[in-house]
């Protein structure tokens, strides 16, 4: 089997066994279906389950972040397979992390900093942004970050003066009323981010630049958005802080 990787993955020479086990575990029940029939609403234009695969030069396209599921696969069942890795690595950038990690910062960052594509859930205070920011001065790449209200941009330009001891005025911001691309960093608001897709595409060295909604994200999971705290990514938190806990307790820079 061979693997282009890039900004998803082609795969071609797939074993029918094993495109037929990859189809399955890409396609899931449409939630937005499940609730519309539950609701004796119309259901006409919804598909009754979303498929993240589709047919690509006479093999498959899925998307990157199933690399790892894909190889276990591959190597449960016995099928040689080949990595062709076409993502683009530009000039490493020169980032100095001032911060000073706790412990289970340290273990989060040996944990994530051992993959390409990872995700850190951690509580509100915890050291996020932190440990963001070192992994960003570990990977030495242009780096874009997306949030979702101008407060959450705000306190990640703050952390990047504090952490990276860049200045505010070489930080990027796409979003409340400005947009400049930062040689190293760049943080952007969602929807301004997402109508300047092009520009951000051609500096970081993407071959191209999606953006995926967070309701798009719930869904993709097939489950109720119940099941998942989203205040990371709405910003609506459901318990603040105590005032003498503050959100960057754990974010503590070198003196």
């Amino acid at each position: 089997m061979n693997i282009k990787l890039s900004n998803d993955l082609i795969l071609t020479q797939i074993p029918d066994p094993l495109i037929a086990e990859i189809r399955d575990r890409l396609t899931f029940t449409n939630p937005a279906y499940t609730e519309a029939e539950k609701m004796n609403r119309w259901t006409g234009n919804l598909d009754r389950e979303l498929k993240f695969y589709r047919a690509k030069n006479g093999g498959l396209q899925i998307p990157r972040g199933f690399t790892g599921h894909l190889i276990s696969m591959a190597k449960r069942a016995g099928i040689p397979f080949q990595i062709e890795d076409r993502r683009r690595i530009l000039p490493e950038v020169d980032f100095q992390f001032a911060g000073e990690l706790r412990d289970f910062h340290e273990e989060a960052m040996d944990n994530l900093i051992k993959y390409d594509f990872a995700t850190l859930p951690a509580p509100t205070g915890s050291g996020k942004t932190v440990i963001g920011l070192a992994l960003v001065a570990a990977r030495r790449q242009p780096a874009l970050v997306i949030v979702h209200t101008k407060e959450l941009l705000n306190q990640w330009i703050d952390r990047i003066e504090t952490f990276l001891g860049i200045p505010r005025s070489e930080i990027g911001v796409i979003g409340a009323g400005k947009k400049t691309i930062g040689e190293r960093i760049t943080v952007g608001i969602v929807n301004s981010v997402y109508s300047s897709p092009g520009e951000i595409r051609e500096h970081i060295g993407s071959d191209s630049l999606h953006y995926l909604s967070l309701h798009g994200m719930v869904e993709a999971t097939g489950m109720d958005s119940g099941s998942f705290c989203l205040a990371c990514y709405s910003g609506n938190y459901p318990l603040p802080p105590p005032p003498h806990f503050g959100k960057f307790c754990f974010e503590t820079p070198k003196t």
